[in-house]
């Protein structure tokens, strides 16, 4: 029994989303008695390796593969149900970012496992671990419990605190496995390119340390940019809206 962390990274950088799930993960681990580790799934991925050894996990799983060298469901989602397997998780985390929501699915179905999205907190006590997450657009707060062996949780960044370093370092283990299982079903989808969408200079909204945000009271489209452009320039800022 342990809790593995599906780690996010691009270019040797961790995202700051995954720091948040660390978080998560390392408290459900405390409650369950359990250790926690880390999954780092990709193409040259011993700087981000590198930098998640200091955070307290009791090893850093890496999975190293070229059909890994960008993200794509399938051989991600292959590699991590391995190494899930191969650490003995019965939980398994990701961030709540598009690529966590498109990952954690897929490797729930190949660990059998019961999915929590976007939660926001705990409920229960000691070993019981139940989760709160938003429904109705946030107009309600659920509490739900996980029944299955293997529990998948995705968390989002602005719902916990930010992991910090423990000054340790965590052992590193290459999953052969985790790589076979990638190559193997990448076969299905190959990747061709990738291209941003607007947004200019503005940071990610997960990246982000100020969100500037517009809603109905801005009575549309045309003045939600010529109001807050400027601001979200001045400030530096991710650019955000209501569901509204």
């Amino acid at each position: 029994m342990s809790v593995l962390i599906i780690a996010e990274h691009a270019g040797g950088v961790v995202k700051k989303a995954t720091y948040s799930a660390i978080n998560f993960g390392k408290i459900v681990a405390e409650r369950i008695g359990a250790d926690f580790n880390i999954a780092v799934i990709g193409h040259n991925v011993g700087a981000a390796a590198q930098t998640l050894a200091g955070y307290g996990a009791a090893t850093v799983y890496t999975v190293d593969d070229e059909s890994c060298a960008h993200y794509i469901a399938q051989p991600h989602a292959a590699a991590a149900a391995v190494v899930a397997r191969e650490s003995g998780a019965s939980w398994v985390v990701t961030a709540a970012t598009a690529t966590g929501f498109g990952l954690l699915p897929c490797v729930a179905v190949r660990l059998e496992a019961g999915l929590a999205s976007n939660v926001t907190g705990l409920a229960g006590s000691g070993a019981d671990v139940k989760l709160v997450r938003p429904m109705y657009s946030g107009k309600a707060m659920a509490v739900v419990e996980i029944t299955t062996d293997v529990k998948a949780v995705s968390v989002p960044a602005a719902g916990w605190d930010v992991a910090t370093p423990t000054g340790g370092s965590s052992a590193i283990t290459a999953s052969a496995g985790g790589a076979a299982a990638a190559k193997e079903a990448s076969g299905a989808v190959t990747w061709v390119s990738f291209k941003a969408s607007g947004g200019g200079d503005r940071p990610d909204l997960n990246e982000a340390d100020i969100v500037v945000a517009g809603g109905r009271g801005l009575k549309g489209g045309d003045q939600f940019f010529t109001l807050l452009d400027p601001l979200v320039a001045s400030l530096g800022a991710g650019l955000g809206a209501s569901r509204a």
